[in-house]
């Protein structure tokens, strides 16, 4: 599965892209993320950015498709949030 998030403009996440680890290797990561950026292509105009966090597992997919690391002139970052904290 995986699902995109995106602004309805030109800015996009690829976000939970998972394959049950009992069909790796099947092809399914790659029809998905396939499906996916092709909506994205199709849908947006042109030159989107696109985005999304790739764990080692995951990188040669995504490289193989044309994703590109952007280290080290950005880098994935996230946000812990604590419940009590408040700004």
């Amino acid at each position: 599965m995986g699902r995109v998030i995106g602004d309805g403009g030109c800015c996009f996440l690829i976000a939970d892209m998972e394959t049950n680890p009992d069909h790796q290797r099947q092809g399914i990561g790659r029809a998905i993320l396939h499906e996916l950026l092709n909506g994205i292509l199709t849908a947006a105009p042109d030159d989107p950015y696109i985005v999304l966090t790739a764990d080692a597992s995951g990188r040669p997919l995504y490289q193989s498709m044309g994703v590109v690391e952007t280290a080290p002139r950005s880098i994935g970052m996230s946000y812990v949030a604590e419940r009590k904290r408040k700004y």
